[in-house]
């Protein structure tokens, strides 16, 4: 039986490279991909030292051309593709207030979170219709859960509430039809460049979620919001 072929987003740092190589040494082969083609070249090296299945793209998520240029790769060499990560995202907001956040930033958070995942799940869904147990997990974030909707980093909130939202409506379009399962996953606040220091979960507790997402059978939940394997309010 082949492995199943995972495709994630942002794996050049942070969670998505953490990820990436986490799901590699449990035995999937992995499609890492990220803007920087230097730092997959190193996480190939890294990964091929472990004698790790890892294949990479560059991809700048937020450019359909490449989306589509990494999708028909994917389909020449694999022909098909059993899970999606949607783990790319971006905080740029943090000198803004609700009331001083600059339409420009609102709109390049919302491109790169929410708008992106939402063209690669349009242009991968073709691949996962090929899978037996396709499923698409999103990497969102407690801060874009209305039932606790703080204050403070509105435009990353609301990227996040979309991309939740883009959850559901891929169950609701996709599964009933394809049987492409969808998750959001919440990994807590954790330590990396832009959960930064002081953040209170560790990266193996931060991916963990994420792993677990990947892992679930095809009788597995979708439409749903988890937290370490748990489901969450939206």
């Amino acid at each position: 039986m082949s492995k199943d072929i995972v495709l994630v987003t942002g794996a050049t740092r942070g969670l998505g490279r953490a990820t990436a190589i986490e799901l590699a040494r449990q035995g999937y082969q992995v499609i890492a991909t990220g803007r920087n083609s230097d730092d997959l070249a190193e996480l190939t090296r890294e990964g091929q030292q472990e004698g790790l299945e890892m294949d990479s793209y560059p991809l700048n998520i937020t450019d359909p051309k490449q989306i589509e240029m990494v999708q028909n790769s994917v389909k020449e060499k694999y022909g098909r593709l059993d899970a999606l990560v949607n783990n790319a995202g971006i905080i740029i907001e943090s000198d803004y207030d609700f009331l001083s956040l600059p339409q420009s930033v609102l709109l390049e958070t919302l491109q790169t979170n929410a708008f992106a995942p939402l063209q690669m799940i349009q242009q991968m869904a073709g691949l996962l219709k090929n899978s037996e147990n396709p499923r698409v997990v999103n990497v969102s974030s407690g801060m874009g859960a209305i039932h606790e909707m703080g204050s403070g980093y509105p435009a990353y909130r609301m990227s996040k509430t979309l991309l939740n939202v883009i959850t559901i409506l891929t169950h609701n379009e996709l599964n009933p039809t394809y049987g492409i399962r969808s998750l959001a996953v919440c990994p807590g606040w954790v330590r990396t460049d832009m959960g930064g220091a002081g953040a209170d979960r560790s990266l193996e507790e931060g991916i963990a979620g994420i792993v677990w997402a990947v892992s679930t059978e095809k009788s597995g939940p979708s439409a749903g919001f988890f937290r370490d394997g748990k489901p969450i309010e939206w």
